[in-house]
């Protein structure tokens, strides 16, 4: 289990890393990837993707190329970031069925929220760590994490392979808080769970 941060621009390279080293550990590739996202929802990140670069700039208008892609890559990568791993590992959209809503405005407006007035050129490790420094881990939703579960477990008999992986928010890898993902997958015995937080 992956446990990221949804706004930390640094996590999709933090994936992707992880990735590789569990690559080298299993010696294969896993038999799926369970993402927190939803299919159809994701074919629309790529559009909002652009209002989000676009509005980044003009907000900061100094930010530098590789802030932008660092920043646009980070955008609803949950569903991307093993694809610099592996491009064709079958995906379980845990999120099924979730809305978006216009997200871009709302990361540049949480983003203001945690900078302060300051501005996010070179400023995207400080960034990360306020996203980090901000989370609740006793806000996680327990019904979608259940749900999570659930699907998971569903995938499970439906892939055979050595291995998986999930990349989810990190309150639903909380093994010791009741009714989690994780929580529910550790009393399974047929099941080893392991897990990784981004941080």
């Amino acid at each position: 289990m992956l446990g990221v941060y949804h706004f930390d621009p640094a996590q999709p390279e933090a994936v992707a890393n992880t990735l590789r080293q569990l690559q080298a550990k299993y010696g294969e590739k896993p038999a799926f990837a369970a993402v927190e996202a939803d299919e159809q929802l994701h074919e629309a990140v790529s559009t909002q993707r652009v209002v989000f670069r676009q509005l980044l700039l003009e907000e900061w208008p100094t930010l530098t190329e590789i802030e932008l892609a660092k920043l646009s890559a980070s955008f609803l990568f949950e569903a991307e970031a093993h694809r610099q791993v592996w491009r064709d590992v079958p995906i379980v959209w845990l999120d099924a069925d979730r809305t978006l809503g216009n997200h871009a405005k709302f990361r540049i407006g949480l983003f203001k929220s945690w900078l302060n007035g300051k501005s996010l050129h070179n400023s995207l490790a400080e960034l990360g760590k306020k996203a980090w420094g901000g989370a609740d881990p006793n806000c996680v939703d327990l019904s979608r994490s259940q749900a999570f579960y659930k699907r998971m477990v569903d995938a499970m008999k439906n892939y055979t392979g050595k291995w998986s992986f999930v990349v989810v928010g990190a309150d639903h890898t909380d093994h010791t808080r009741e009714g989690t993902m994780a929580n529910l997958l550790a009393k399974r015995e047929e099941f080893s769970v392991h897990r990784h937080v981004l941080r």
